[in-house]
């Protein structure tokens, strides 16, 4: 109700100091006419407003009733004209500013107060004339010193007993004096004086103040006025402070997502259109790609199978790409029902193209960078069987997070060049502080302009609100984009920095997050183990025992025509020597090969070993006829027994490393009694990286926590010691390290295992390497 729907009225009484001088303006007032000097003012539908401009500025309020209910509340509490006189009495015998009530009086339909203007302006006002940004560094002071005393007034009214009914930002003057400023309070008909305000009336509030957009009033800010209210808390525990300003915090969110989204909706209203087809309903905007395939009177299944460039598709969702002359291009999705049990899932959740378009819609209201919805529609009307289609805008320069962290060489720099982290934990903590959780946060549902470092969250299938802050779902959605940053190989610091800035968002310690996700991240890791293998392992098991298969055919086909035979002994990396490279670089020669999954040098001569490489050895040199004998041993004392022993019994490495030196050597000098011609291959350099998360043979040594340039070095080491011994002893020894090294120290990128999970070389680049280096020799 304003000025224009107010019914005239007529003076029934007036009371007060001032009666006689507002009498007959009063009753003008009333009957809808606008006294001399006076002027009406903006003000909610449940009153109206007329100020009078003089040197002292005088206000006039008429209470319009709110609802059918008012006479009754009226009755038991008192008219709103009769509350506001008592708590304006109330703030003054606090010792709290408010306006002066000069007179009031009532007609035959209202009743009115007639108050004395405070000197200032509403808070809100205050700070965005004043102390918009950016600021000095006086006015940033100055600021800071304002917000510090409206948490110290707050506190006051609440020590008093009061709870303010409305406590708005511009029910709240201020004015700058001589010490700071000086506070009063406005709209005071609904206070309340409680003997001990109740906790949860002095949040509300506390909230109702705060609800300011973040450019004005920053976070930060918000923490300066809870904890300037707090500091007249002296009994208050710091964990109690705590949870009281956090709880402040998601009530704050809930508030102000349901003012913005609501403000938002009306706004959004006059450019959407419904339509309601006889097979098909749902909603677009005006002029949109969508608005006009319905003017054409095409069904929707009909449109979406003859348009577009299909991108993806499986057995409930299908996507395409739409693109016109003079329009933006969409994404189109269609999705068919599962089963009968989508029926259920409809009455609970509604239908997905409506979830759809109501989410992507909040989370732009909000400020989340998601795809900008375009329409949507539900064709058929059977409940049990209906298609659903979402369109929304194409994001034509982006890719997603995932495809970029595979294709670029300089990830981390471009990481760090757009502080995407610290973006995306913040993006994803705001959401969360709303109370929305995204469902599946895995890199590729982020989309990345690489160009400039903007991002948008797609796939919002399973977004939607959360009633609890600390919900389970919320550490889901981190713990699964912590999954990707762990799986793709990126610098461990990046997952530090996202859950820092993640905490930092949403005001709780960051070790608090670490504990809290870690259980989910194993979980989502587990799961993603087992489906690797039974995809890509089940392949390359196919792949590795028919390999194995064809190998031992033509070997067994190869020995009857070979002349000599040649023995080779090893750990598991000498099982190469079956691979068929050696069978077409040597035709005339057969490669006897034992080998002992795990042997060392270091347990040679231990005779309760677990793998009793010695004994297979021994016996397998006696009961073998040959001339030529091939050694390989050593990459696992290298890279974890001599380190793993030194850590267990206390010693130094070089000491460890000398007694596997010598045991290797002697080993050799045995062996050397029996057999004609020996070759010793150089021991493989390690290719377990340092964050190394896959393959049994990383986890074991996990114990060991050296890095893996550290062990190449050491293997180096080794081996020059074995040449050293070989050439001392008339042995031959092959040194494969300078061609199995890049000038940066690291291991051949073609001599790596495409298998992560496999620490040995490459068999094919490995086996063409001894090939060439044993022809001329054997």
């Amino acid at each position: 109700m304003g000025i224009k729907e107010k019914k005239p009225d007529t003076l029934v009484s007036i009371s007060g100091k001032d009666t006689e001088i507002y009498k007959e303006d009063a009753s003008d007032l009333l009957q809808g006419k606008l006294p001399r000097e006076w002027q009406w003012v903006p003000c909610s539908n449940n009153a109206l407003v007329a100020a009078k401009n003089a040197s002292s500025p005088v206000y006039y309020k008429e209470f319009f009733p709110r609802n059918r209910f008012e006479g009754i509340k009226a009755f038991l509490r008192g008219s709103r004209c009769q509350r506001a006189r008592k708590q304006t009495e109330n703030l003054v015998d606090a010792g709290l500013s408010t306006p002066e009530i000069l007179c009031w009086g009532r007609g035959k339909l209202n009743e009115f107060i007639i108050f004395k203007a405070d000197k200032g302006e509403g808070f809100f006002s205050f700070l965005l004339k004043r102390y918009s940004p950016p600021l000095a560094t006086e006015k940033l002071l100055e600021k800071r010193q304002l917000l510090r005393q409206v948490g110290e007034i707050i506190a006051l009214l609440h020590k008093k007993g009061l709870i303010h009914g409305d406590l708005r930002p511009n029910n709240i003057l201020v004015a700058k004096s001589d010490g700071g400023f000086r506070f009063s309070f406005l709209d005071n008909e609904r206070n309340k004086y409680f003997t001990i305000p109740p906790l949860l009336l002095r949040k509300k509030n506390l909230i109702q103040l705060s609800i300011i957009t973040n450019q004005l009033v920053t976070k930060t800010d918000l923490m300066r006025i809870f904890q300037a209210y707090l500091s007249t808390e002296k009994n208050w525990s710091e964990q109690k402070r705590q949870l009281f300003i956090r709880d402040l915090f998601r009530r704050r969110h809930k508030r102000f997502t349901f003012i913005l989204t609501r403000r938002k909706r009306h706004q959004r209203a006059e450019n959407i259109r419904k339509f309601d087809k006889s097979h098909f309903s749902g909603e677009c905007y005006h002029g949109s790609i969508l608005s006009q395939m319905i003017a054409t009177e095409t069904t929707p299944n009909a449109w979406f199978n003859k348009h577009g460039i299909l991108i993806k598709k499986d057995k409930t969702i299908t996507s395409k790409k739409y693109t016109y002359t003079n329009s933006p291009p969409l994404i189109g999705k269609r999705f068919l029902p599962k089963n009968c049990l989508n029926f259920l899932k409809t009455i609970f959740r509604g239908e997905k193209a409506h979830h759809l378009w109501q989410i992507s819609h909040i989370l732009l209201d909000l400020g989340i960078p998601v795809p900008q919805a375009s329409g949507y529609i539900i064709a058929g009307r059977n409940p049990f069987w209906r298609n659903n289609f979402f369109f929304c805008a194409f994001l034509a320069d982006s890719k997603n997070l995932h495809a970029i962290a595979r294709s670029r060489s300089d990830f981390s720099a471009w990481l760090t060049k757009y502080q995407l982290i610290e973006r995306l934990a913040q993006s994803l903590g705001q959401m969360h502080n709303y109370g929305y959780r995204h469902g599946d946060t895995k890199w590729g549902n982020i989309m990345v302009n690489e160009s400039d470092g903007s991002f948008h969250w797609i796939d919002l299938d399973s977004a939607n609100r959360q009633k609890r802050r600390n919900n389970r779902w919320f550490d889901k959605d981190v713990a699964r984009f912590a999954v990707d940053i762990i799986e793709n190989r990126v610098d461990d610091t990046w997952l530090k920095v996202f859950i820092k800035n993640y905490a930092r968002t949403r005001c709780v310690p960051s070790e608090h997050i670490e504990k809290r996700i870690q259980p989910f991240i194993k979980k989502i890791i587990k799961r993603h183990r087992k489906k690797l293998k039974v995809t890509q392992g089940a392949y390359q098991t196919c792949l590795k025992k028919l390999q194995q298969k064809s190998n031992s055919i033509l070997r067994k086909a190869h020995h009857p025509f070979s002349s000599e035979n040649i023995l080779v002994l090893g750990d598991s990396h000498a099982i190469v020597f079956k691979k068929w490279q050696f069978i077409l670089g040597f035709p005339k020669k057969h490669f006897t090969v034992c080998t002992v999954g795990g042997a060392t040098a270091s347990g040679l001569e231990n005779p309760n070993s677990r793998s009793q490489a010695y004994k297979i050895f021994t016996k397998m040199q006696q009961s073998t006829n040959h001339k030529t004998l091939i050694i390989m041993l050593g990459e696992v004392d290298t890279g974890f027994v001599i380190w793993y022993r030194a850590q267990k019994y206390g010693v130094e490495i070089s000491e460890m490393f000398s007694q596997t030196v010598e045991k290797y050597s002697s080993f050799l000098s045995e062996l050397s009694t029996k057999s004609k011609k020996i070759i010793v291959i150089s021991t493989p350099l390690p290719t377990i990286e340092d964050t190394a998360e896959w393959g049994e043979v990383a986890n074991l040594r996990k114990e060991v926590k050296t890095t893996k340039q550290e062990r190449i070095k050491l293997t180096l080491k080794f081996n020059k010691a074995i040449e050293k011994y070989c050439l001392s002893a008339g042995l031959i020894f092959i040194n494969l390290d300078k061609e199995c090294l890049t000038a940066n120290g690291d291991l051949r990128a073609d001599l790596k295992n495409k298998n992560i999970r496999d620490h040995h070389y490459d068999p094919t680049n490995y086996s063409r390497l001894l090939v060439n280096h044993l022809r001329g020799i054997i």
